[in-house]
């Protein structure tokens, strides 16, 4: 997603004070980080969510593994798609309409009956990950336009911390939900919560003003280049491995009694 200063900063701080204490002092951006923090903290309750859902509706981790798997795989093969179109048209009617149809997918998911075709139950969870709001990349595009230049490294810093800490809280939060309510409860929980804060985020005037800087056409993408080649190659082998341990490691526990 292209980022631009196309928005002048929301304060003035002082030259003489620390990056830190510019930012805590900033007030803008610590509304657009709070807030694209809460907003994103659904997605890292979904994973585990549709994991146990799915398996809930089928009995089969195997069926429940190709499902949180689908879900995954059609988030990342959307993501460039989807943030194109921010490119083109802005954040806020792109973040409304993936925010909601998202939202009802995720109740549709929790709603599906036992003896659900796998093909359904695989295509819904497929399409929960096509449909993810583009959160990340429109929170760190809308960074360098709220913070003068010398709080940018250290924004960046905040919000790739508060992003890790949502994978954190995220997986104990959707688990601590199933066993107080149910399985079904923790993915309506999760598409109110991905709703209600993606549309709060989405209809910030900072967000709503935002416009990508003009750009003459490439030739070639990004994903193209032999350094994003390797970095996509590492991330998808790193994200297996985890997506591995959270699928077997559910199955092995269940197995062993």
């Amino acid at each position: 997603m292209n980022v631009s200063r196309s928005t002048e900063a929301f304060v003035e701080t002082p030259s003489n004070s620390k990056p830190s204490q510019e930012l805590v002092r900033n007030r803008a951006a610590l509304v657009l980080l709070g807030l694209g923090t809460f907003a994103r903290l659904p997605s890292a309750m979904i994973f585990i969510a549709l994991l146990f859902r799915a398996h809930a509706t089928t009995g089969s981790y195997s069926v429940a593994g190709i499902a949180s798997g689908a879900y995954v795989a059609a988030r990342a093969v959307s993501t460039p798609s989807v943030g194109r179109l921010v490119d083109r048209i802005g954040q806020t009617g792109v973040l409304v309409v993936t925010a909601i149809a998202d939202a009802v997918l995720l109740v549709l998911f929790a709603l599906l009956p036992a003896g659900t075709p796998v093909v359904a139950l695989i295509a819904v969870a497929a399409a929960i990950g096509a449909a993810r709001p583009p959160l990340s990349g429109c929170v760190r595009a809308l960074i360098p336009t709220v913070v003068e230049t010398s709080q940018v490294r250290t924004a960046y810093a905040v919000e790739s911390t508060a992003f890790e800490l949502t994978f954190i809280l995220g997986p104990p939060l959707a688990l601590g939900l199933a066993s107080a309510w149910s399985i079904s409860g923790s993915l309506i929980v999760c598409a109110v919560l991905l709703a209600s804060g993606t549309v709060l985020f989405a209809f910030q005037p900072v967000s709503r003003q935002w416009r990508p800087l003009a750009r003459a056409a490439r030739t070639r993408g990004a994903a193209r280049s032999p350094g994003v080649q390797t970095f996509i190659l590492i991330l998808t082998l790193v994200g297996g491995v985890f997506g591995i341990v959270d699928v077997a490691l559910p199955a092995a526990i269940k197995a062993l009694g």
